[in-house]
């Protein structure tokens, strides 16, 4: 596990780096995984759905489990090892088999960020990144209680 310190006043608080890849609840750091997918003249890459222990920067603005934490603590369900595994149970949730892929298209320079849906669980945002050797990969930017994704549905998980 990686970890970086950061030192307050003569107090050492460790926090976990904002990278740290969160294990799934089965095991391993795999959430699942997104198949190519091509709609009309736009594609979306294979990968792996991985969650990071994140950052949040303010509303609507940050990623991973520190940023669905502090954007809808109140939805969580309790988990009884804390509210980190609470979050990261509510993302392994959402991305289960057959849950429904919608994408907006919105990026000019084709770094789309898909969406994985699952009725009645919410959604959750991904992001495309590549590791450090060259695999693509989805960062998952936030999970949301909401039914209501953006953009047309492009396939399933």
């Amino acid at each position: 596990m990686s970890l970086h310190h950061n030192r307050h006043r003569s107090d050492l608080h460790t926090v976990p780096d904002p990278r740290l890849f969160l294990a799934h609840p089965g095991g391993g750091h795999s959430f699942g995984y997104l198949n190519e997918i091509r709609y009309q003249a736009e594609r979306l890459e294979a990968g792996h759905i991985r969650l990071r222990f994140g950052e949040h920067f303010g509303p609507n603005r940050g990623y991973g489990v520190h940023h669905i934490i502090a954007e809808h603590r109140k939805s969580l369900k309790d988990h009884p090892d804390g509210i980190v595994m609470a979050a990261v149970r509510f993302v392994s949730n959402i991305v289960q088999p057959g849950a429904a892929i919608h994408c907006e298209f919105a990026s000019i320079r084709g770094h789309h960020r898909p969406i994985v849906l699952s009725r009645p669980t919410g959604y959750v945002v991904l992001e495309p990144k590549h590791d450090t050797d060259s695999q693509q990969f989805y960062s998952v930017v936030t999970a949301v209680p909401s039914t209501k994704a953006k953009g047309p549905r492009v396939g399933t998980l």
